[in-house]
């Protein structure tokens, strides 16, 4: 019976928080979409907001009406 120890290797802040990037993509999007409306938001202002860079959020969406589509469902749950 081999009993050695398993090695975690630690992870990078980058990969602790992919998962929850998504999530912090679009709360920070609702954010942005209900101050400024849909026509005066910018994929970069999203980005501010989330402090992350605008490239980041083309790796989890298309465009602004696909980030816009994923926070509608959200934005009627909590108007319940």
């Amino acid at each position: 019976m081999n009993i050695e120890p398993q090695i975690l290797k630690p992870q990078r802040k980058w990969q602790r928080r992919k998962a929850a990037r998504r999530g912090e993509i679009l709360a920070a999007a609702m954010k942005v979409f209900s101050e400024k409306g849909y026509d005066g938001t910018r994929m970069a202002d999203i980005a501010a907001q989330a402090s992350i860079t605008k490239g980041t959020i083309y790796l989890y969406f298309s465009n602004k009406e696909d980030v816009f589509r994923a926070i509608a469902p959200l934005s009627n749950e909590t108007a319940a």
